[in-house]
């Protein structure tokens, strides 16, 4: 009995220790686990723009060549066969 006296008056004496020693565990677990879901996020968005960026460089290199694909993509072989029909 004396022991749930001695810490009912413990944590009413420091409560607001006990309680901002809570929140700052919990903000510092919360914000891990954010900070590394923006680091997943981050690396797939670079990604995504680095896939981007090689093919419109690739794209590119076509049209210098002045090949169809960069301009028209996987559709050239359509676009090839309406540009003969409509010329004949």
């Amino acid at each position: 009995m004396f022991a749930l006296l001695f810490l009912v008056g413990f944590v009413g004496l420091h409560w607001k220790l006990i309680l901002t020693t809570v929140v700052l565990f919990a903000t510092y677990r919360y914000g891990r686990q954010l900070h590394e879901q923006h680091l997943i996020a981050q690396t797939a968005d670079a990604r995504r723009r680095a896939d981007i960026a090689a093919r419109a460089d690739q794209q590119h290199t076509e049209v210098l060549r002045g090949d169809g694909h960069g301009t028209f993509g996987a559709a050239w072989h359509a676009q090839r066969r309406f540009n003969d029909l409509s010329q004949a």
